[in-house]
């Protein structure tokens, strides 16, 4: 599955899987045929469930919003991107809490301490680059024992940070309530640790 960050990229992104002859699929148009041959279950499954493996394209193209969750629990590892190039990356808790292997490349910028929680747990893998990536995911998708005890690991490490972020909040709350009241435009607080990382 392919989901881009932005699904204005969609049109893109299908020409680029046109063009090196990838079939592929687009969700709305599988949920707009599923909803029309069992509109009871519009939305509730990734794939009709009489779909056979030659009718099933080898990529479906998320181009809907709010429709991820869904596709990281039925998943058997979730690959993040924006993360081999400088952009930094992107939400790699998400996916750590459907309790799935998250692999990432080397630039995590925007999201370091969720990557450092995932990869010192054995729940995250970081990869170099394409051939790693796919050594990375058919060692998942070949050895169940190992893909599902890093996708326990990736829950773990996300219930934690998940604490952290409680935490953080509890801390600044106070202060908050404070510029709430006074109807302050900033508030300085030098006992708070510079570098505060909230994930929603």
């Amino acid at each position: 599955m392919l989901a881009p960050r932005h699904v204005e990229r969609s049109a893109e992104l299908e020409g680029l899987l046109a063009s090196r002859r990838i079939s592929f699929t687009k969700f709305t148009q599988l949920a707009a045929q599923t909803a029309a041959t069992s509109p009871a279950h519009e939305g509730s499954r990734p794939f009709p469930t009489d779909a056979g493996p030659a009718s099933l394209p080898d990529c479906l193209l998320l181009d809907q919003m709010g429709r991820l969750s869904v596709f990281y629990a039925s998943c058997a590892a979730a690959f993040v991107g924006g993360t081999f190039t400088p952009a930094g990356g992107h939400n790699l808790i998400e996916p750590a809490a459907a309790s799935k292997p998250v692999l990432f490349g080397p630039f995590t910028e925007s999201a370091s301490e969720a990557a450092a929680a995932l990869e010192s747990s054995g729940g995250g893998i970081r990869v170099a680059d394409m051939q790693s990536l796919t050594a990375a995911l058919e060692r998942l998708i070949g050895d169940s024992s190992y893909r599902e005890e890093s996708g326990r690991k990736a829950a773990e490490a996300a219930r934690k940070l998940s604490g952290a972020t409680r935490r953080t909040w509890e801390l600044l709350e106070p202060f908050l309530s404070v510029l709430a009241e006074k109807k302050c435009a900033a508030l300085i607080i030098p006992a708070i640790p510079p570098r505060i990382n909230v994930w929603g």
